[in-house]
């Protein structure tokens, strides 16, 4: 029984970061800096502990899934912080660097939840934290200021 779940979340966990790796998805917090710096565009910081829930559908559906997401993603650097203990798809030098991303940028521990920041790492605006369709649209709104 034991096996058949551990199978079941590493499905789940690879389709959730297969479905975020059709866009160009960085997973070093420098390189997004460096990138972020060069190309004159914020970054956008996607927290996630791989743990199936339904802010998570909703997020991959409403937000990632959407057209106005893909039109989006190319205005911004992409963050993917994996911080699932489990994960074995990271070095543990980028688990130690992940979670020091989470400690610093993620306080209250929301997964998912999504931030914005400059390539200087300071923070953009608010996160979204409470994963809800209203709060998605919102987002996007907020997302389109600091594009545009």
């Amino acid at each position: 029984m034991k096996k058949i779940t551990l199978i079941l979340l590493c499905v789940m966990s690879l389709n959730v970061f297969a479905q975020e790796k059709q866009f160009n998805w960085k997973t070093s917090f420098e390189e997004a800096r460096l990138a972020s710096k060069d190309q004159n565009k914020p970054i956008l910081v996607f927290f996630t502990n791989q743990q199936d829930s339904e802010s998570l559908k909703t997020l991959r559906s409403d937000f990632f899934g959407t057209d106005t997401f893909k039109s989006l993603s190319n205005k911004m650097i992409l963050l993917f912080v994996d911080a699932s203990e489990r994960s074995t798809s990271i070095t543990p030098d980028q688990k130690m660097k992940n979670q020091r991303l989470v400690i610093h940028y993620n306080k209250l521990n929301a997964f998912p939840s999504l931030m914005v920041l400059d390539f200087n790492g300071k923070v953009l605006g608010t996160s979204l934290t409470q994963i809800s369709k209203e709060n998605i649209n919102n987002y996007f709104t907020f997302l389109d200021t600091i594009i545009n």
